[in-house]
């Protein structure tokens, strides 16, 4: 029964810090797309980083679109990307937004796993089913949500303008 516990606190955590680092990382999207950091400017600001898709000139200017095999008609890039699948499932690395969306994503998957797990630790009767286990889970998520938009107000001012 004490392991039960454990594993169940335990698992708790595991849901509560996911949701805590994917507020963090939606907290840093935001500043990103508000283009309000003071480092690091063409790759953390979206208003600088378009350059980081798109294949430019040497003057500066975006290249006209190109046809590429790679899409199989599918789709069509506006411009010209700068390496293969820039502006689709590769966009992660072009600018701090995106980046910080696709690691907010993971934490999503890592935090309802984790919250499925604690579903399979606890014993299973029909009222548990119903409300407590999401209860649980949901909880655990909102109150790392809490703990990053406390970490924030506290810490984060100082990176940005």
């Amino acid at each position: 029964m004490i392991e039960i516990i454990l594993t169940v606190w335990q698992q708790l955590l595991y849901v509560a810090l996911a949701g805590f680092l994917y507020y963090f990382f939606n907290e840093l999207e935001d500043e990103s797309i508000k283009s309000n950091w003071k480092f690091w400017q063409q790759w953390m600001n979206t208003k600088y980083s378009s350059t980081n898709k798109w294949a430019t000139t040497e003057a500066g200017y975006v290249m006209p679109k190109v046809k590429h095999w790679w899409y199989f008609g599918l789709y069509q890039p506006i411009h010209k990307e700068r390496y293969i699948w820039s502006s689709t499932i590769l966009v992660f690395p072009t600018d701090g937004e995106h980046f910080f969306q696709f690691i907010k994503n993971i934490f999503i998957l890592i935090g309802v796993y984790f919250a499925g797990c604690l579903t399979l630790t606890l014993p299973i009767t029909e009222e548990s089913i119903l409300w407590l286990y999401p209860f649980y889970g949901l909880t655990t998520f909102l109150s790392g949500k809490l703990l990053s938009s406390i970490i924030k107000e506290l810490f984060l001012k100082k990176w940005i303008a």
